[in-house]
């Protein structure tokens, strides 16, 4: 009884920490521009100890429930295929729902797409969906023909939007299903088959030319080489699929992992053209990193963890990033061109405003909980989904938008079912 009920424990620490904070914070005392404390209500994000709390209740609430897995995929399955319809119909310069304002359309505001907000807000949500969808196809569970074409718009919502943190997420997603399908043969058909599928988005991508992040005058498409190689791919992935259902995944796995040990060296030690992600990761693999890789991240990283020795017990309090990083720049005379109202960091958010034992309590608890959905193969997926939204989380920021998404799922993986 004890393991089910850690997740419920920790939770319960962790809000009682994030509470204290409130009152023992190095900034307890400073008011938002409404005139109310920021340590309940927040500032600009509007993440205070209020909004805090109601995720914590959300977790404890969905903790107490069994969802049916296959039922709730299904429905993010629909969710996700409505939404890339609605994206598709502004990039045909439609204005499905009034979402534009007068004069404006997604040719002004590439950044908004949508409903929800702007693309990092959508690949937060996306990143929760799609490892759960294509967990499911690959596990081959109830309904998982109706997962599939959910976790295809995913991945090519994150192609289209082109989010750093999404694109992460689904190479990462990609890779945990090869190590999924590699320890479960009678996977491996799928698995095959969503990666050729996946190429094919790719390529379908790459043959796309936006005005908003290529240049163009309109939207063309433009196959080039790299669309006909990987459409080449995809083709055979997907024609090979049925027929390796009855090899041994042992010599594939071993192919897989020396591609990936072959192209993390040529990243290392091979000279990359300066500028862009492949640039960055080479430098930081050869311990050169600057502050202003990954649009400023790690700069503002390593400024958060200055702040944070500061005050390492109690943060600066709920939401109170934003007046002290102020403060801090004007104490240290250091610049960042940015302004960063939060770290872009899920655990530094929590670590430099409610402190470092804040921070360690919600990774234990986000730990308790997909442990314990990791222990069946029916919730598997919520596990997928719960890790999706935290890899992306260490890019971004949590907010009040799609939060409280994450928390519920957090807590169906920490339901009692779940656990058993």
């Amino acid at each position: 009884e004890k393991p089910k009920n850690l997740p419920l424990m920790l939770m319960l620490l962790f809000l009682l920490w994030t509470g204290l904070s409130c009152f023992f914070g190095s900034h307890a005392g400073e008011m938002n521009v409404w005139g109310v404390p920021t340590v309940l209500w927040g500032s600009g994000r509007y993440e205070g100890f209020v909004t805090i709390a109601c995720y914590g209740l959300i977790f404890l609430c969905l903790r107490r429930m069994d969802a049916n897995v296959p039922a709730l995929l299904t429905v993010c399955s629909a969710a996700v295929t409505g939404y890339l319809v609605l994206v598709l119909l502004q990039y045909a310069g439609f204005n499905p729902l009034s979402l534009f304002p007068m004069g404006r359309s997604i040719r002004t505001n590439y950044e908004f797409q949508g409903t929800i907000g702007n693309i990092d807000l959508v690949s937060a949500w996306v990143c929760l969906l799609m490892p759960g969808l294509l967990g499911s196809f690959v596990l081959g569970q109830k309904h998982h023909w109706l997962h599939l074409p959910g976790g295809l718009c995913a991945i090519l919502l994150t192609l289209l939007m082109d989010v750093q943190s999404g694109l992460i997420v689904l190479v990462l997603t990609l890779l945990a299903l090869i190590c999924l399908a590699l320890r479960q043969p009678e996977c491996l058909a799928r698995l095959l088959l969503t990666l050729g599928l996946a190429l094919l988005l790719f390529a379908l991508r790459q043959a796309l030319v936006l005005p908003w992040l290529d240049g163009s005058a309109d939207i063309e498409f433009a196959p080039r080489q790299v669309s006909a190689v990987c459409t080449l791919l995809g083709v055979v992935l997907v024609a090979l699929a049925p027929l390796l259902m009855s090899h041994s995944p042992r010599p594939l796995l071993a192919l897989v992992c020396a591609g990936l040990l072959v192209a993390l060296i040529l990243v290392a030690f091979l000279p990359m053209p300066e500028g862009g992600a492949l640039w960055e990761l080479h430098e930081l693999l050869n311990g050169r990193a600057q502050d202003a890789f990954g649009s400023e991240r790690i700069g503002v990283w390593r400024m958060t963890l200055e702040m944070t020795a500061q005050s390492p017990w109690f943060g600066l309090s709920p939401d109170a990033f934003y007046a002290a990083f102020r403060d801090y720049l004007d104490a240290t005379g250091q610049t960042i061109l940015q302004n960063f109202d939060n770290p872009h960091n899920f655990f530094l958010q929590t670590m430099v405003n409610s402190g470092i034992p804040a921070a360690l309590l919600l990774m234990l608890t986000c730990a308790a909980a997909i442990a314990g959905a990791l222990r069946k193969r029916e919730t598997l997926p919520l596990a997928m989904m719960a890790v999706g939204f935290l890899m992306q989380g260490m890019f971004t920021f949590s907010i009040c938008l799609t939060s409280p998404m994450f928390y519920a799922v957090l807590g169906l993986c920490a339901a009692k079912k779940a656990a058993e």
